[in-house]
């Protein structure tokens, strides 16, 4: 997965060669135009060339915590809508697979309580989810 609309690029390791003799770590992956992305990362052993075949492999564990941030963004923004009202709209985020930072427009600071409530909309999704 390429980075995207505030959520982190893809990492894993791209190698070529028996026993993985040439080994490129993938520490962010970048779309450059619509069909082409760029990886990111160090040459941690052997070289890599233009038209060598190489094998790729998605760092799965990072790429899955990142997955459920992302799911956990939209439902926040629910969640907001519902506490809030319609006229919340996203203005940007991060996501990656520490944590979701989801901004947003409104006019006043969020009391205690519409914490309180969005955070226990939010759980009770998550919740459900995890029951079927």
């Amino acid at each position: 997965y390429a980075e995207s609309g505030g959520q982190v690029g893809d990492q894993g390791e791209i190698s070529s060669g028996a026993a993985c003799l040439n080994l490129f770590r993938v520490l962010d992956t970048q779309k450059i135009q619509a069909n082409v992305f760029g990886h990111h990362g160090e040459l941690v052993t052997g070289e890599l060339k233009v038209g060598d075949a190489v094998g790729a492999q998605v760092d799965h564990y990072q790429r899955n915590r990142t997955i459920r941030n992302h799911s956990a963004t939209h439902l926040m923004h629910k969640a907001l809508r519902e506490v809030l009202g319609e006229h919340v709209s996203q203005k940007g985020s991060l996501v990656d697979a520490e944590k979701t930072r989801f901004d947003f427009a409104h006019h006043s600071a969020m009391t205690p309580e519409q914490i309180a409530q969005v955070e226990r909309i939010v759980n009770e999704e998550i919740l459900a989810n995890a029951e079927t």
